[in-house]
């Protein structure tokens, strides 16, 4: 797109404003809804497609990915900064909007985890003298019994004199609640102060493996959600209702009604009741028979599975591996089945969708595919066709 290929070559020296990735997002998605309404969010859109996406470019995440690439070009002298627990607008040097924004997207990755005996003294958010942060830990300015050392056994300590001034400055600049907690850190505790790691989910930020995808990937944000179901034996509508569900956009007549004014909004088995997808999928009484016999079922064949609910009808956990893929490829089916009579106005029995299994297990016989065989094995092997 020619707004995002324009921007690129100034975002790798400027800083670009909120406003400003706000107006590229703007052009970007209403280009591709052709200045339409947009039937799918923006945080959908721009998730994989395995996760239900589309790939498509939030220009936010990638003025991230390109200021932390530079971040990684410019290492030298600024690494010790980067393991500061800093305020970009309260450190004591004045940076351009370009420098505080490349800092502000290092800040957003790496987390800063509290703890006491490694907490640094200079360039740290809570540590400040007229309103400034001081350019290693403040567990060196203590004694063994966490007593703030006097000036004279500091110089003696590091064999260094400073004004006893600035000195004083930087000791009544510590707050007392943080004070009191490093001091019982420093009786109590043999942990050592050390500098962290600049590593991004055990990612050091010099490796070769902090790529681009790998950046985009943390600043996204992305929900991660099961993807097994993708290689499962069964017809792609079937995947396809399970993606819809796990992602929040399958259109139950709820969603139609207020993301495009639908008419109706009441469920296609009872229309008294309002039809989510929660409702369609499990909370309807006809759909709640369905998957009680469906669970009764199951356990006839002596295979144990807790109570289903919601979260189950989405994904299936059980330690059992094998009886996980057999029941999880059940679910989607079921879930398909209930989708199917959703839209041929029919109440989902139990019955017929046992019909389909039957059915969809002669096709399984065809398949030349490892799992379609798998799936078959466990089918025969608990004689759930008979």
């Amino acid at each position: 797109m020619e707004s995002i290929s324009r921007a690129i070559y100034p975002a790798f020296s400027l800083e670009i404003s909120d406003n400003m990735i706000n107006l590229l997002n703007k052009i970007n998605f209403q280009f591709i809804w052709k200045d339409k309404c947009h039937y799918i969010r923006k945080a959908d859109m721009i998730k994989s497609i395995e996760e239900g996406g589309l790939n498509v470019i939030d220009f936010s995440v990638m003025n991230g990915v390109l200021k932390l690439k530079w971040l990684k070009s410019f290492m030298g002298g600024i690494d010790f900064l980067l393991r500061c627990d800093y305020d970009v607008y309260k450190l004591p040097v004045k940076l351009s909007d370009f420098h505080q924004q490349v800092l502000l997207y290092w800040k957003l990755m790496f987390k800063h985890n509290f703890t006491p005996h490694n907490t640094p003294l200079w360039n740290s958010r809570y540590i400040l003298s007229n309103r400034k942060s001081f350019i290693w830990a403040v567990s060196h300015l203590m004694d063994n019994f966490g007593n703030l050392l006097y000036y004279s056994d500091f110089c003696d300590k590091f064999s260094f004199k400073c004004p006893i001034r600035e000195y004083n400055r930087v000791i009544k600049a510590i707050p007392a609640p943080l004070k009191t907690m490093i001091q019982q850190f420093v009786i109590y505790s043999n942990s050592q102060s050390e500098m962290r790691s600049l590593c991004i989910e055990g990612i050091n930020l010099n490796s070769k493996q902090f790529t681009n995808k790998f950046i985009r990937n943390i600043l996204a944000k992305h929900e991660k959600i099961r993807k097994r179901y993708l290689s499962y034996p069964i017809l792609p509508k079937a995947k396809e209702v399970t993606l819809k569900i796990l992602n929040d956009i399958y259109p139950s007549n709820s969603f139609l009604h207020e993301r495009f004014n639908w008419e109706n909004n009441s469920c296609e088995f009872f229309e008294k009741d309002i039809e989510t997808v929660e409702h369609i999928f499990f909370q309807c009484e006809l759909v709640k028979e369905f998957w009680l016999s469906f669970q009764n079922w199951i356990q006839s064949k002596d295979i144990l599975m807790h109570p289903l609910n919601m979260t189950s009808i989405k994904v299936v956990f059980i330690n059992d591996k094998n009886i996980e893929f057999l029941i999880n490829n059940l679910i989607v089916l079921g879930k398909h089945f209930i989708h199917r009579c959703k839209y041929l106005r029919v109440k989902p029995h139990f019955t017929g969708w046992k019909n389909d299994l039957k059915l969809f297990a002669k096709s399984l016989q065809w398949m030349m595919d490892r799992n379609a065989l798998k799936l078959l094995s466990a089918l025969d092997s608990y004689m759930l066709l008979d």
